[in-house]
């Protein structure tokens, strides 16, 4: 039987389990884009003090914000369809909200159907698309209003 998910802010202990989560995901979702090995994730003290959401112990994903930008979410691909994903955005949602942005923005590989769809689900627009800036693949920034005034904090 799985646990209840527990979102709770990232220690130290859980710098290696994320990393291996992001490594997981670049690989399957888009480890075909490079000609050479996929680019690693940033060093792992940098996620300290981001959100792990965690399932049965583990660490099943991890979302980071900066400003009102969704700078990184990534889950584990047997904790998708679960609504471990949709709780972690709501909670990166809550933060930008909370620290007074009217609208969030975030970025997806062009090429990622399934985080399009559920970002889209969730009530993200998207806004452009554009070449990656080192890569070249195809990029889609995405937002979402976040109340009903105009205008993005």
């Amino acid at each position: 039987m799985t646990e209840p998910t527990h979102l709770r802010r990232a220690v130290r202990e859980d710098a290696d389990a994320i990393v291996a989560v992001i490594k997981d995901v670049v690989q399957e979702t888009y480890g075909h884009l490079f000609s050479g090995p996929a680019p690693s994730p940033a060093d792992a003290v940098i996620w300290v003090g981001s959100w792990v959401t965690v399932v049965d112990g583990r660490v099943a994903g991890v979302g980071r914000i900066d400003g009102a930008l969704i700078s990184d979410l990534w889950l584990r691909p047997d904790c998708r369809g679960r609504g471990v994903g949709r709780d972690l955005l709501a909670l990166l949602e809550a933060q930008i909200k909370a620290a007074g942005h009217r609208q969030a923005r975030l970025r997806v590989v062009a090429e990622n159907g399934p985080a399009l769809r559920f970002y889209a689900r969730h009530g993200w627009q998207e806004a452009q698309r554009y070449p990656h800036e080192r890569h070249g693949f195809p990029m889609v920034d995405m937002h979402k209003r976040l109340d009903d005034r105009t205008g993005d904090g």
